[in-house]
């Protein structure tokens, strides 16, 4: 069976107090995924962060494609 190679994992908002954007790549240097993380807390309200945090996550995503 024959795995396709993936070099990315699609980007989703998490967190329940603590928003953020959470997605891998693959990292070159040792041919693993590494998963990487943007933070969105910098607002106050947890209606601004989540609609802050799903711009990012698309913005994230229409890159990876």
């Amino acid at each position: 069976m024959n795995m396709p190679f993936v070099n990315f994992r699609p980007a989703q908002v998490m967190g329940a107090k603590e928003v953020y954007v959470s997605f891998y790549v693959l990292d070159p240097s040792c041919n693993k995924l590494k998963r990487l993380r943007v933070r969105c807390n910098r607002l106050k309200k947890r209606r601004e962060k989540l609609h802050h945090a799903n711009l990012v996550c698309a913005e994230i995503n229409k890159k990876l494609y």
